[in-house]
C-alpha cells in the first residue's frame, strides 16, 4: 500500500493535519490488527498434522504484511514531522497547536503499540519453543490417526455385519417366538432349535455392539461388591486386546452367564405362587436328587421331567412368574459396568429392554428344550487347549470364529476358549450337532 506525500494531498495547516492524522490513525489500526492476528495464530491449537504447513505459511504472511505496514508508517511519519517543523512559523497558531497535540497523541499511541509488539514477540518465542517438537512427532500422529480411522471402519463393519444378520434374525424370530407360546406333544423340527439358538446369538451381538462401552475400562459401580463373575469381566482389559477380540471376549461372558444361569437349569418359573418358599425351590432340589440315581432310571427322569415343565407351563400362565424378572437384574448388574457415563434416557431403556427379550427368549427355548418328548439336549463347550476334531461321523463339532494372538507356537491351533457354545441333540443315545461351538483359536 502507498500513502501520498504532503506535495500531492495539496492541503494545507488544519485540513492537512486531518487528513494525515486520520491516514496515520488507519495504518495503526491495520498494525493493531495484524498484530493480534499474528498472537491469535500463534496460539492457535494445531488439532491435525495436515494444518501444521498452513500454520507457518499464514504466520509469514502476517509478518512481511507487517514489515510492509511498518515501512509505511514510519515514511509518513517523517513526512509529517518535516511538514509540522515546515509550518512551525506559521501564523495559524490554533491550528498548529491543535496539530501539535494530535502528533503527540499518536506518538503516544505509537509506544504503546512497540511495547506491545515486542511482549508479543516474547511471548510468541515462547511459544514457538513449545512448538518447535511438533515436526518430529508428526509421524507418530499420523500413525494414531491412521490407525483410528482403521478401528472407526473396523467398527463400522462390524455394525453394518450385525444389522444384516439381525435382518436374517428377524424373519424367524417372529415364527419362533409363536411356536414357543403354543403347547405341543409333538416334537420339533432340528431346524426350530437352530433357529432359537441363532436368535440368541444374535440379540447378545446387539447388545454388545449398541449397549456396551468397550473403548475404554469398565466402570466402577460404587456400594457393590464384585464377584469373580465381575473380576473376570474387568481383568479383559489387562490383556491388552484389540477392540474385535474384546466383543469376542464379552460375547463369551455373556454366553458364559446364560449357560450357567438358564440354559438347561433346572428351573419351573413359579415363584410366584408362594413367594419362592416351597414349590420352586422343592421341584429344582427333587429334580437335581432324581439326576444322580443310576442310568437305568434315565427314561423315567426325563419323563418326569417333561410332564412337569408341561405342567409349570400352564401353571405360569395363569400367574406372572418372577424368574426372568430374576435373569433380568442379574444380567443387567453383571453388564452395568460396561455402559458408559453418557447413556441417557432413551439408549437406558433400549438396553432394558434388550437385555429382558434375551432373558424371557433364552429361558423360553431352554424349558421348550427340557419339555421335550423323547429328546434330550446338551450344550457343548469345548475345552480349552483342544484341538478341533470331527465326530465319529464325520461331523464337526466346533467352528472356528476367529484367532486371538499372543500365544506360545506350540499351541497355535489350538482352543483358546468358546465365544459361544454349541447345541447337541441326543435321541436314543444317538448324538446329533445341531450347531457347531464357536470358538476362538490360538495365535502366535
Amino acid at each position: 500500500m502507498e500513502y501520498e506525500t504532503p506535495d500531492d494531498l495539496g492541503i494545507y495547516h488544519e485540513e492537512y493535519l486531518k487528513g494525515a492524522m486520520g491516514v496515520i490513525g488507519g495504518l495503526l489500526g491495520e498494525i493493531q490488527y495484524e498484530l493480534e492476528r499474528l498472537l491469535n495464530e500463534d496460539f492457535k491449537s494445531i488439532k491435525n498434522p495436515d494444518e501444521h504447513d498452513a500454520y507457518k505459511k499464514g504466520k509469514e504472511d502476517a509478518r512481511i504484511k507487517y514489515e510492509g505496514l511498518q515501512s509505511n508508517y514510519q515514511k509518513l511519519r517523517d513526512q509529517l514531522e518535516a511538514f509540522i517543523r515546515e509550518k512551525g512559523q506559521a501564523s495559524d497558531n490554533d491550528t498548529l497547536n491543535q496539530a501539535v497535540l494530535r502528533l503527540h497523541r499518536a506518538n503516544l499511541r505509537i509506544q504503546q503499540l512497540e511495547a506491545d509488539f515486542k511482549r508479543l514477540q516474547t511471548e510468541t518465542r515462547i511459544n514457538q519453543a513449545q512448538a518447535n517438537p511438533l515436526p518430529q512427532n508428526l509421524p507418530i500422529l499420523t500413525n494414531e490417526l491412521t490407525k483410528l480411522r482403521r478401528q472407526n471402519t473396523e467398527l463400522r463393519g462390524g455394525i453394518d455385519a450385525s444389522e444384516k444378520r439381525l435382518e436374517e434374525a428377524n424373519a424367524r424370530v417372529v415364527r419362533f417366538r409363536r411356536m414357543i407360546q403354543v403347547p405341543s406333544s409333538k416334537s420339533h423340527l432340528d431346524i426350530f432349535w437352530v433357529q432359537g439358538f441363532d436368535q440368541i446369538e444374535v440379540e447378545v451381538t446387539e447388545i454388545i455392539f449398541r449397549c456396551l462401552v468397550l473403548t475404554e475400562r469398565p466402570k466402577v459401580i460404587e456400594g457393590r461388591r464384585p464377584n469373580q463373575r465381575d473380576r473376570s469381566l474387568s481383568n479383559l482389559w489387562n490383556m491388552n486386546l484389540s477392540q474385535a477380540e474384546l466383543r469376542n471376549r464379552v460375547t463369551a461372558a455373556i454366553f458364559e452367564f446364560l449357560n450357567a444361569e438358564i440354559l438347561l437349569k433346572p428351573a419351573f418359573d413359579l415363584d410366584h405362587i408362594d413367594d419362592h418358599v416351597t414349590i420352586e425351590p422343592g421341584l429344582v432340589a427333587f429334580e437335581k436328587r432324581i439326576e444322580g440315581l443310576p442310568q437305568d432310571n434315565h427314561g423315567d427322569i426325563t419323563e418326569w421331567r417333561r410332564i412337569t415343565s408341561k405342567c409349570a407351563q400352564q401353571i405360569a400362565k395363569r400367574g406372572t412368574g418372577k424368574k426372568i424378572d430374576a435373569l433380568f437384574l442379574d444380567l443387567r448388574q453383571f453388564l452395568e459396568p460396561l455402559r458408559g457415563s453418557k447413556a441417557d434416557i432413551q439408549l437406558d431403556q433400549d438396553y432394558a429392554n434388550r437385555i429382558l427379550q434375551l432373558c424371557n427368549d433364552t429361558f423360553s427355548l431352554s424349558q421348550l428344550m427340557r419339555a421335550e418328548p423323547v429328546t434330550e439336549f446338551e450344550i457343548m463347550i469345548p475345552a480349552v487347549g483342544s484341538v478341533i476334531t470331527q465326530q465319529e461321523n464325520n461331523q464337526d463339532m466346533v467352528a472356528s470364529y476367529a484367532e486371538e494372538v499372543g500365544f506360545a507356537a506350540n499351541l497355535a491351533g489350538t482352543i483358546a476358549y468358546t465365544r459361544f457354545g454349541g447345541l447337541v441333540k441326543i435321541n436314543k443315545s444317538i448324538r446329533i450337532v445341531l450347531r457347531k461351538a464357536s470358538v476362538i483359536v490360538k495365535g502366535v
